[in-house]
C-alpha cells in the first residue's frame, strides 16, 4: 500500500531531480590544460563562446573502448571509435564547452574518471578556434 501512495503523490507533486554536479570543477587546473586555454586565447579564439572539445581515450581492449563509448554518451558526447596500430583503441569524444579552467578541469576529471573505471588512459584534449 504504501509503495501506491508515493506513485500516487508523484503524478500530483513535482519530482525533485537528482543532484546536479556543478558545471566547473573548484580544483586547480594542470600546467598543460592553462597552456591550452592560452593558446586559444592568443591565436584569437573567442574564449566566452562554446567550443568543441575534443577529447582522446585510449584502451588495450575493444570492450573497454565500447564500454567508455556508453558512458561518455550517456554524458552527451558524440563518440568516434577507431583501431590503432599497436592493437589498442582510441576513442574520441566530442562535447561543446565553454572554455573556462574550471570547466575543462572538470571535464578532465570526468574522463580519467571513466579511464580509471576501465583500465584507459586519457591523452588530452583539443579544440579549433571559435570566432
Amino acid at each position: 500500500m504504501a509503495r501506491y501512495q508515493q506513485n500516487w503523490r508523484s503524478w500530483l507533486l513535482p519530482q525533485r531531480p537528482g543532484p546536479r554536479l556543478p558545471p566547473e570543477s573548484l580544483n586547480e587546473p594542470l600546467p598543460i590544460d592553462l597552456q591550452r586555454l592560452d593558446d586559444l586565447r592568443t591565436a584569437g579564439s573567442k574564449m566566452k563562446l562554446p567550443h568543441p572539445i575534443r577529447s582522446h581515450l585510449y584502451f588495450t581492449t575493444e570492450k573497454d573502448a565500447r564500454s567508455a563509448i556508453d558512458m561518455l554518451k550517456d554524458d552527451g558526447y558524440s563518440v568516434q571509435i577507431r583501431a590503432e596500430g599497436d592493437a589498442s583503441w582510441r576513442v574520441t569524444g566530442v562535447t561543446r564547452l565553454v572554455p573556462t579552467p574550471g570547466a575543462i578541469t572538470r571535464m578532465r576529471e570526468q574522463l580519467e574518471a571513466i579511464c580509471a573505471s576501465i583500465e584507459g588512459q586519457y591523452e588530452g584534449w583539443e579544440s579549433p578556434l571559435v570566432y
